[in-house]
């Protein structure tokens, strides 16, 4: 059995831990290699030696009342507090000097650390960080204690600092920035109309017609205006839809046609400059009317009273002999026989006359640009150029769980992989009768 004097002179062989207190190891092999006890040094730590600025610096006139946090006030005036109390014992400013230097080392010892490996002490990883917290400084009252240089270190850490976040700050406004104008692009594209699709802008060069095919979606693609020109033309039907509560739009068929939109664009114009901008907004309403009209419709446009072949498919017109809308696709549906779609346009109103009273077949009242029913359920409009057919809307009634619909691409594709597996198929059969 080993005696302890036996044991201090083992201890005593062993030298000490390099990382002295701060050794946060637990390895055993690292326990067994270094020894950890408290050194037996009581030397006290030398006071940090002044510079000649500290004699220049006036005293601060408000001595040890000074209250003042400004970092810029401490290196305008010295703060020599030990002056109005004498009798303070000299290891407390040992003592608080030696944390002050310790704070100010706190920035080089976490700038580079040492990971030791428990399975081979021997190896180690060095690291930089560039972790900006290291430069974190407490305002305590030892700052009073600190030297001139010691101060406009730490001032001048500070204001890196300082630099460091403010230039953060700017980058982070630039991307916000440019984040807000690309939307703002969007938004603009989608309300002037300028979020084409596919070909659309060739059409709109020319004469003739197109119509685009859309389908519904569950991937939402933004900036997509096939996704754009669906989701209006949806999201309108759903919108004053009532009584039918599990109809589903299916299909919507974009109508493309540029003399017509040149016709109405220049009427709309026309009207701005008439009655002001407030007056020259479209509005989205449907039209229902039998299949055989609708195709003729989008290509040659309405008919209103006073052009051939216009008529009225039930009476004279109770509100005016004109062309009837609805923003309620309840009213259109009406009209249309049983069939499933709806023509979706956008309509100039004007200025409206609100009826009040039943003007079977009466024309425009004098002043005003079109007529609407007491309930202003029902638009009427008199002018051809002041109506854009723009969307077929495809819907079904009653039809159960919703479920998407293949587009014509898709179906075209399956179509050609079931016809690719029929002949190997075949090929297969004929291969096997051999």
């Amino acid at each position: 059995m080993s005696t302890p004097s036996a044991k201090k002179i083992k201890l005593d062989n062993i030298p000490q831990c390099p990382y002295g207190s701060k050794c946060y190891r637990k390895n055993p092999a690292h326990l067994k290699e270094f020894s950890h006890s408290d050194p037996v040094s009581h030397s006290i730590t030398p006071k940090l030696a002044t510079t000649d600025t500290d004699k220049t610096l006036p005293v601060c006139p408000f001595g040890a009342t000074c209250y003042r946090k400004n970092l810029l006030h401490f290196t305008t005036y010295s703060h020599p507090f030990d002056l109005l109390n004498p009798d303070v014992d000299s290891s407390d400013d040992e003592e608080i000097e030696k944390k002050t230097t310790d704070q100010l080392n706190t920035t080089d010892d976490s700038k580079k650390r040492k990971i030791e490996e428990e399975d081979d002490g021997d190896k180690t990883e060095e690291y930089d960080s560039d972790d900006e917290t290291v430069y974190d400084v407490k305002l305590e009252k030892t700052f009073s204690k600190m030297t001139d240089d010691e101060k406009r270190l730490m001032i001048e850490r500070a204001f890196e600092l300082k630099e460091k976040l403010q230039e953060k700050l700017k980058q982070s406004r630039e991307e916000t920035e440019q984040s807000k104008k690309e939307i703002e692009q969007l938004h603009g594209k989608i309300s002037e109309g300028v979020l084409l699709l596919e070909g659309e802008e060739e059409i709109l060069k020319g004469t003739e017609m197109k119509y685009f095919e859309l389908f519904p979606e569950r991937n939402y693609k933004q900036g997509s205006a096939a996704e754009v020109h669906f989701r209006l033309a949806e999201s309108q039907f759903y919108r004053l839809l009532s009584g039918h509560a599990t109809a589903h739009v299916n299909k919507v068929e974009y109508v493309c046609n540029p003399i017509l939109i040149n016709k109405f664009n220049k009427a709309r114009e026309e009207l701005k400059n008439k009655r002001g901008d407030e007056y020259s907004y479209p509005v989205l309403a449907f039209h229902g009317t039998a299949i055989a009209n609708i195709q003729p419709i989008c290509e040659n446009g309405f008919k209103v009273p006073g052009q051939a072949g216009f008529k009225h498919a039930t009476d004279d017109g109770y509100w005016g002999r004109g062309t009837y809308f609805s923003e309620y696709p309840n009213y259109s549906m009406g009209y249309i026989k049983g069939a499933t779609k709806l023509l979706l346009c956008q309509i100039l109103q004007g200025k409206v006359f609100q009826c009040t009273q039943l003007i079977h077949g009466a024309d425009l009242k004098d002043g005003y640009d079109s007529h609407c029913s007491p309930d202003k359920k029902e638009l009427i409009i008199f002018r051809s150029d002041y109506i854009l057919p723009q969307y077929i809307v495809h819907y079904k009634i009653n039809a159960g769980e919703f479920r998407y619909t293949a587009s014509r691409a898709t179906k075209e594709a399956i179509k050609k992989k079931l016809a690719k597996i029929g002949k190997l198929y075949k090929k297969a059969i004929a291969v096997k009768d051999k």
